[in-house]
């Protein structure tokens, strides 16, 4: 995970150390490409060629942008850079990183405002629940900061295998509705559970409160006092800190809720024995 805010530094990845030829990405890329690869090695019996990648993505790559615009201005557009060119899409990140870590598994690149990097990870873990050409997901989102001082960028990804063992975290449940539809996101993906220990919410709350235990000693943690505004990459991040909570034993479940143009939770547990 690396990121910059403004009261922060940019910490880069050595791509490197890991094993990985970052001459040929733009800082997009290398930061998403970074993240995969730090959360791969942690996978117990799926290889690159049966993972699959589901990305995060709302901003055009800066860097890639502005070079190629600078070789318009400088050359015309007859002699537009063509490799800036091609990687100004959005979804570019996700083929540069695909192809650097060597992953044959589905890919694709979704935005849906705030909120994405969440529907990435939901929709990654639907992908294993009904598919079964992949053995495992990197799901995640990634951020360009373009100026406003409140702006976060960086990149978070998360990894995916089906079954569990015991004291891994589980994605237990998710839940997709329409634009601040939180609510019905969220009974989606508690689906009959027993109310969780602590909510992250990349947008206002609200009802979604009703599943939080009573007497949770952390209740509801909003995506803004964290994380800067970044809308592929804030709701990962809140994922990511409900996850680490889990595993330092802090709490045995959480529920992360997220709005853009679709609401999303997404429901992580201690897996059982």
């Amino acid at each position: 995970l690396a990121q910059t805010r403004s009261a922060g530094e940019r910490r880069e990845i050595d791509l490197d150390a890991l094993g990985v030829d970052g001459r040929r990405l733009d800082r997009t890329a290398r930061a998403l490409t970074g993240a995969a690869a730090l959360a791969l090695p942690h996978a117990r019996r799926s290889s690159p060629e049966q993972t699959g990648l589901f990305v995060a993505g709302t901003r055009m790559p800066e860097e890639s942008a502005r070079r190629c615009t600078e070789s318009i201005r400088l050359r015309g557009i007859g002699a537009t850079s063509a490799s800036a060119f091609a990687r100004m899409s959005v979804n570019a990140p996700a083929g540069a990183c695909a192809k650097a870590l060597g992953l044959l598994g589905p890919t694709s690149t979704f935005s849906i405002g705030r909120g994405t990097g969440l529907f990435a990870l939901a929709l990654a873990a639907e992908w294993l629940a009904w598919r079964d050409d992949a053995a495992a997901m990197i799901a995640g989102g990634v951020d360009d900061k373009l100026g406003r001082p409140d702006e976060a960028e960086g990149a978070a990804c998360f990894l995916l295998e089906r079954g569990a063992t015991a004291g891994a975290i589980v994605l237990a449940g998710w839940g997709f509705a329409g634009p601040g539809a939180q609510r019905d996101a969220a009974e989606r993906a508690m689906h009959g559970r027993a109310k969780v220990d602590a909510l992250f919410v990349d947008a206002g709350a609200g009802p979604c409160e009703e599943w939080l235990a009573e007497g949770s000693r952390f209740g509801a943690l909003e995506g803004d006092r964290v994380w800067g505004e970044s809308e592929a990459t804030r709701s990962c991040v809140l994922a990511a800190i409900a996850a680490a909570r889990i595993a330092a034993g802090e709490i045995d479940s959480a529920m992360i809720v997220a709005s853009g143009a679709t609401s999303v939770a997404v429901v992580l547990e201690r897996g059982r024995a």
